[in-house]
């Protein structure tokens, strides 16, 4: 099938996906990440790799039957992100799993106001077009890419389309 990596980042969910046989669109707004992700995909899969470097705002999503998005969706603006989690539902098939991150209105970031922080009803109304398998809170002082300790309110979502 078709996966969506959003916020693709170094590439590890691209690639395990690449090497499980999907055919992966990965979307990161870094130059640098889209360029670590193409050089770490082994030549045999590039023809099933189509990466794109684009804000996830202004990205457009094929139609398919999985999405990945692993702490990218955060760093979407507040008033941006109904648009990207409509164009992202819109693009998944009947049957689509999606797996993703989303952070919570306690996270240690949350005075950012160029990122998205929700409560776990705001996070309840975005699934409600999704049939939620899975959805787990968690806050946790553990390391982030910057920080050494970093308080995180966390939302982990599998559900399906």
């Amino acid at each position: 099938g078709l996966a969506l990596d959003l916020g693709c980042g170094d590439g590890t969910e691209s690639v395990a996906l690449l090497e499980a046989g999907w055919d992966v669109h990965a979307f990161d707004a870094e130059d640098e990440a889209i360029a670590r992700l193409t050089a770490r995909v082994p030549d045999e899969l590039h023809p099933r790799l189509h990466a794109t470097v684009v804000a996830l705002e202004d990205a457009t999503f094929p139609s398919a039957d999985f999405a990945y998005a692993g702490v990218s969706l955060p760093f979407v603006a507040p008033d941006k992100l109904p648009a990207v989690w409509t164009r992202l539902g819109d693009a998944l098939r009947p049957g689509a799993l999606l797996a993703c991150h989303l952070f919570g209105e306690r996270d240690g970031w949350a005075t950012n106001p160029g990122m998205t922080f929700l409560t776990r009803t705001a996070v309840e109304r975005l699934l409600d077009d999704f049939d939620v398998i899975e959805l787990t809170e968690e806050e946790a002082v553990r390391p982030s890419a910057s920080e050494a300790a970093k308080h995180w309110h966390i939302f982990e979502i599998l559900a399906t389309r």
